[in-house]
C-alpha cells in the first residue's frame, strides 16, 4: 500500500503518482497483481491543514496463503 496526496493514474501495468512537476511510476505484474485506490477526503494532520489522501492498494490476484508482491518504483 502507498499513500499520497498527489494524483494517481492506474494503467495496465503501472501506476503513475504525481503530476507535471514529477512523481513516481510503480510497475507491477498485472497477471499477478490487482491495483485499486481508496480516496480519503479531509484527513486531519497534527500540525498542518487537512489534506485529501489516496491509498493505492496492491493485492495478489486469487487466493494465496502467503506470498509477496514485487513493485518497481522509479522517479518520473
Amino acid at each position: 500500500m502507498l499513500v499520497t496526496p498527489l494524483a494517481v493514474d492506474i494503467g495496465t501495468e503501472e501506476v503513475r503518482i504525481g503530476g507535471a512537476d514529477g512523481g513516481v511510476k510503480v510497475r507491477f505484474d498485472a497477471s499477478q497483481v490487482e491495483v485499486s485506490t481508496e480516496h480519503h477526503a479531509g484527513v486531519e494532520k497534527q500540525y498542518a491543514p487537512s489534506v485529501d489522501l489516496t491509498r493505492v492498494l496492491f493485492a495478489v490476484r486469487g487466493s494465496a496463503a502467503q506470498g509477496e508482491i514485487a513493485l518497481d518504483i522509479t522517479p518520473i
